[in-house]
């Protein structure tokens, strides 16, 4: 399983509480599984709409995640949704994020930081 460094603090959420932690992190995999499916219905479709409609959405967890990289080919995809290679590696981003907010979040004394 590939993971990815998060960029994120959740000492600056969590406030120290594993349990909210847990939920931050629940809510952010959710974000980004919706917009991953949001791509591939804009593909499908051919209807960019619905991917810049989640984007507008989870905004908060975009920047949570403070990943430069991600946030920049999200925001390609914004404007030329047709590059598959741009789709691949924001696939692979998600992935691997999600992966470390798994990780994250099963750690049996969760770090909030």
């Amino acid at each position: 399983m590939v993971h990815r460094p998060l960029y994120i603090d959740f000492s600056l959420y969590a406030h120290g509480d594993p349990d909210f932690k847990k939920e931050l992190i629940k809510m952010m995999v959710s974000d980004l599984m919706e917009l991953q499916q949001s791509l591939q219905l804009s593909f499908r479709f051919n209807e960019i709409s619905f991917y810049k409609r989640v984007c507008n959405k989870i905004n908060s967890t975009l920047n949570m995640l403070d990943d430069r990289e991600f946030i920049d080919i999200v925001e390609e995809i914004k404007s030329d949704n047709s590059n598959e290679e741009k789709a691949a590696s924001f696939n692979r981003l998600c992935v691997e994020i999600v992966n470390s907010l798994e990780a994250n979040q099963n750690e049996k004394n969760p770090r909030l930081n």
